[in-house]
């Protein structure tokens, strides 16, 4: 899901990220309200990696906060470094199962994430999103070089938060 295009009206917060690697940029603007954003909106030029995640987070927008944020980013830095798939740490539910072959085998319990754009995510529930769809980003984990094209949204989210807050501490 590609959020709506900036700027982003009332917007409070905007950062932006960048992958050197692969020269993918990522501008966004936020409305966050009681540490959670309730709109956003943003400049996608980035892979195909950058726009797969980005598309999957947006899933998860309107009510993300950022313990929630920053708990997806450090499960997904886990995969991507090699931690065990068993459980994701916002309520979904990634399994792995050996098959007779030896070959491992996954199965996911996921949420349909059809909602449209400034929707509530029918993957978020009562507080506790899923984010078991993140796991695809497992196979990117021996390319570690594309990393950074896969947490490239997180560090823009992330960068949003810290910059609505530095601006609220001049106040």
């Amino acid at each position: 899901m590609k959020p709506p295009a900036l700027p982003l009206e009332n917007a409070n917060a905007r950062a932006t990220a960048h992958a050197k690697m692969c020269g993918s940029t990522i501008t966004i603007e936020v409305r966050i309200e009681n540490d959670a954003i309730v709109a956003l909106a943003g400049d996608i030029d980035a892979c195909a990696l950058g726009k797969a995640a980005t598309a999957i987070v947006c899933t998860h927008i309107p009510g993300l906060t950022y313990a929630e944020l920053m708990q997806a980013k450090g499960w997904l830095e886990g995969v991507l470094g090699g931690a065990s798939l068993s459980l994701p740490p916002c309520g979904g539910a990634v399994e792995r199962s050996e098959t007779e072959g030896g070959k491992s085998n996954k199965k996911a319990q996921e949420n349909p994430s059809s909602a449209p754009y400034g929707a509530p995510s029918p993957a978020r529930g009562e507080g506790n999103p899923t984010w078991a769809d993140l796991a695809i980003f497992e196979a990117a984990r021996d390319i570690p070089l594309r990393h950074a094209s896969v947490l490239l949204i997180f560090t823009a989210l992330e960068g949003t938060f810290e910059n609505l807050h530095r601006s609220e501490s001049k106040i």
